[in-house]
């Protein structure tokens, strides 16, 4: 009967501690979106706040507001293509090599 019940223990203490770094796992991934979030965010309204210049200008010169928002929107598409690229080819890379990085990492 002793036998049965320190398994049963073990396997409890491991749960929990599976359970308790799952949930760590998942605030920090958490907190990444947030601060990816945050990072496009300032990305877009910096290179906005650059270009006032240049949208005042084609509004002076008589631009359509149809061309201010196709060369905003282009340049955002430009931004968010680029970066889906890089982060399926650092994906693309981790999931073909992790196991090497790891050793590499490790020692």
């Amino acid at each position: 009967m002793v036998q049965i019940l320190v398994p049963l223990e073990v396997i409890d203490e491991l749960l929990e501690t599976v359970f308790s770094v799952r949930d760590w796992i998942i605030l920090g991934s958490i907190g990444v979106g947030i601060a990816t979030f945050a990072t496009i965010v300032l990305v877009f309204t910096l290179s906005i706040r650059l270009s006032r210049r240049e949208i005042e200008t084609i509004r002076k010169i008589g631009g359509p507001r149809g061309q201010l928002i196709a060369i905003l929107g282009t340049e955002i598409l430009m931004v968010l293509s680029t970066a889906i690229m890089i982060a399926a080819g650092l994906t693309f890379v981790v999931s073909r090599f992790s196991d090497v990085l790891i050793q590499f990492v490790s020692g």
